[in-house]
């Protein structure tokens, strides 16, 4: 009697196998990039390599700006009462500056104003940003916070790649909305000033006083929500002076 030949059915089943070990990797690797902490470092590659754009700008830096100053914070203590609401998070305002870092790998640490005042007119944020140590991880100002699903918008520089990015933190995900290059983005240590100026459904973005870029989202107001500011992984400190808040109503 001839002996069947198995060896069809093996390479089948060896198929099957890989296939469903591909598959498996596949879901993992998509249930994690969906469910970082982490701000994406460069989620679309096409738009962080065009130059940076460059219109007209009508606000060039907090000074020129002619409207009313309705909030600032030098740190020279904590009266505002910058908050945390993740572990593994450490936070303090020492020598003028708040600093504040993760102490989780590959998590962000957000700091909320509690005497922050929630606007729903335009107005102009900005802040001097700076690391206590060389870093690639990104950093930036945080607005349109909700603290019903705890969504934000972000605008993020990396002062090692001179980039910068507005994401979107969604219930469960991060998207991008805008992204480029800039020589405007100062390498460590110096300090890098970081502005946006929301206007109903546009978004201005402001390095060192001058606009690289603006989004606009039809439809939508960014102008409500809370305000905060945002490292994007553990290890290093970020270094924050000088935060002040313009209202816009009637320019």
């Amino acid at each position: 009697m001839k002996k069947k030949n198995y060896i069809a059915e093996y390479v089948v089943a060896a198929g099957y196998i890989i296939f469903f070990c591909l598959a498996s990797v596949f879901c993992l690797s998509f249930y994690y990039l969906t469910r970082s902490e982490k701000p994406p470092s460069a989620v679309n590659v096409f738009a962080t390599n065009l130059p940076a754009t460059t219109p007209v700008p009508h606000i060039t830096s907090i000074e020129k700006l002619g409207s009313s100053k309705v909030f600032e914070d030098n740190f020279s203590n904590n009266k505002n009462k910058w908050t945390i609401d993740q572990e593994g998070v450490q936070e303090k305002v020492s020598g003028g500056k708040l600093l504040f870092e993760s102490r989780t790998e590959h998590e962000y640490a957000l700091v909320e104003c509690s005497s922050c005042p929630y606007l729903k007119e335009p107005y102009y944020l900005q802040a001097d940003f700076a690391t206590t140590a060389a870093t690639a991880e990104g950093f930036g100002l945080v607005f349109n916070k909700s603290h019903i699903d705890y969504s934000f918008y972000l605008f993020q520089i990396n002062t090692e790649t001179k980039t910068y990015y507005l994401f979107h933190r969604g219930k469960e995900d991060w998207s991008l909305c805008t992204a480029g290059e800039s020589a405007q983005i100062k390498s460590f240590p110096a300090t890098n000033t970081l502005g946006v100026y929301i206007n109903l459904d546009t978004v201005e973005l402001y390095i060192n006083g001058r606009i690289v870029d603006s989004y606009q989202q039809s439809g939508y107001s960014f102008q409500s929500g809370y305000l905060g500011l945002l490292a994007s992984d553990s290890g290093f400190k970020l270094a924050v002076d000088n935060l002040s808040l313009h209202t816009t109503a009637g320019q």
